[in-house]
């Protein structure tokens, strides 16, 4: 019998079934065959509790080996029990690696029955493989009906929020002259959302815009004109963790970057232009003590040429690093975060180099 915040996906998951969303995936299919659960007014998968999900004839091959392997029952009258034992939990263990053989079985982002059942029995062991499952004769498939309640924790996207802080070190030398500006920023403020689509437990998708307010003052010239920048940055992206510990992120974006193209009688002008760019970004978790997880990782930038009044703006690239620690709480959680960014660009008079120190926190809501 199934528990407190349970969903659709949340049992077509406990029983291997996937992929759930998606056209022609199993939670469409119980949409079509349980009209009444259309009506809901929130996400497709909600459920009411003690609500009758019809199963039909598509899932009856999978159910029966589930029950064969020992991690479901299925009642004369048809309803379906995931089965809590300790080799239920070693027969999933191996389902899951079958199926995607990178993805930890009972990943707590991502809740299944199996997962319940091993939080009630912290005693159990459970090994990457199992023993062949036994053999059990099965009997005819009724209609089957399972009583559900709603889920409250079902992870299918999160939203970030953080603020941050940082400074900024520009080096602009000027072709021709060897002339050399070095123009050094006053704390620099960052605001950022990020809402964050999981697909599946390994593939999710992102949106994500940032506002950054810089002040700039002169450490080696005379006047500087423009000091005060407000640069707001969109951007869109991917992310695939093909493995227990390591998540590749690719990005797209248009950002606004600082440019000091001039330097005459002693007096610099600042400039920001928006170039679109792609990135590639690791992150390793590097240590992970229950809820509490510390990652690192880094990436690679590429901005594109641009050409502007009066001058032209070469291709650039850029190198960071960064540490991450993050507190996962029932529904919501923290993170700190600092990185290094080291940015290489040029224009038709100047030979440019930017280097950026931030620290950031926020706060992560599961949706």
């Amino acid at each position: 019998m199934t528990k407190k915040h349970d969903s659709l996906n949340k049992i077509l998951r406990s029983f291997g079934i996937r992929p759930a969303w998606g056209s022609g995936g199993a939670v469409e299919k119980l949409l079509l065959s349980n009209p009444a659960l259309q009506e809901h007014k929130k996400k497709a998968d909600f459920i009411y509790p003690r609500e009758k999900i019809q199963f039909d004839s598509s899932f009856t091959e999978v159910f029966f080996n589930r029950r064969e392997r020992g991690i479901a029952s299925i009642s004369e009258s048809g309803e379906i029990n995931f089965i809590c034992s300790d080799e239920s939990l070693k027969q999933w263990a191996l389902i899951r690696h079958e199926l995607e053989p990178d993805v930890d079985p009972f990943d707590k982002r991502y809740p299944t029955l199996a997962l319940d059942c091993k939080q009630e029995q912290p005693e159990v062991s459970i090994p990457a493989l199992a023993s062949e499952p036994a053999a059990v004769a099965p009997a005819p498939l009724q209609p089957m009906i399972q009583e559900v309640k709603s889920n409250e924790n079902l992870v299918d996207s999160h939203m970030e929020f953080s603020i941050g802080s940082g400074h900024s070190k520009i080096s602009s030398t000027y072709a021709g002259t060897s002339s050399n500006a070095n123009i050094l920023s006053q704390s620099m403020q960052e605001v950022m959302f990020r809402w964050e689509q999981h697909w599946s437990e390994r593939q999710h998708s992102f949106i994500e815009w940032n506002n950054l307010a810089m002040s700039y003052v002169g450490a080696n010239i005379g006047t500087l004109n423009n000091g005060t920048q407000q640069i707001s940055n969109f951007s869109f992206g991917g992310n695939y963790r093909f493995s227990d510990q390591w998540v590749i992120e690719t990005q797209l974006g248009l950002h606004g970057y600082v440019f000091a193209p001039s330097y005459a009688a002693g007096s610099v002008n600042l400039e920001v232009k928006p170039l679109p760019y792609a990135q590639v970004q690791f992150l390793r978790d590097l240590v992970k003590v229950r809820s509490l997880t510390l990652k690192g990782g880094g990436g690679l930038v590429y901005t594109a040429p641009s050409t502007e009044a009066g001058y032209n703006i070469g291709a650039g690239s850029a190198y960071y690093g960064l540490l991450r620690i993050e507190q996962q709480l029932k529904s919501f959680g923290l993170f700190t975060e600092g990185q290094y960014e080291y940015f290489n660009q040029s224009t038709s008079f100047t030979s440019q180099t930017t280097q950026e120190l931030w620290g950031r926190m926020g706060v992560r809501w599961d949706l």
